[in-house]
């Protein structure tokens, strides 16, 4: 893993989370700048091995954790979520009363707030307990 700051790129377009080759690259802090003769993207940068990343994302990760590899694990589990999440509005907009899809929605953001919230737990960044992902309700929307 290496950690890169204030790298400066001047693609059309930067992306929070890209894969070239056998690296993976998670940006934040993403800022478009300009100064006086070009416009240019300003951000920060963790680039994982795909092994390491692979790792990370089945929970597999053996080596010492930092705040930059929970910051990845984090995100890992937020986007665990989209799946559900855009099911989520796409049955709000269609109207479908087979559950409630405000309550689930309502679910996994609260999901997501505990997974930030992990930041402020004893033992940072080298323990850290996740909440279980939430089960979703099958019951009937009255």
């Amino acid at each position: 893993m290496r950690i890169n700051r204030d790298v400066q790129g001047t693609m059309t377009e930067v992306s929070a989370h890209e894969s070239n080759g056998n690296r993976v690259y998670i940006r934040g802090n993403i800022k478009q700048m300009t100064d006086d003769d070009r416009t240019y993207w300003q951000y920060d940068e963790i680039v994982l091995e795909s092994a390491e990343y692979d790792a990370l994302s089945i929970g597999a990760w053996s080596g010492t954790w930092t705040d930059p590899l929970r910051s990845v694990e984090r995100r890992i589990l937020h986007a665990d979520t989209t799946d559900d999440t855009m099911q989520a509005f796409r049955k709000l907009r269609e109207g479908d009363k087979t559950i409630d899809w405000q309550a689930w929605l309502d679910t996994l953001d609260a999901y997501n707030v505990a997974i930030e919230e992990t930041k402020d737990q004893k033992g940072y960044p080298l323990k850290v307990v996740y909440p279980e992902y939430p089960k979703r309700s099958s019951e009937v929307k009255k």
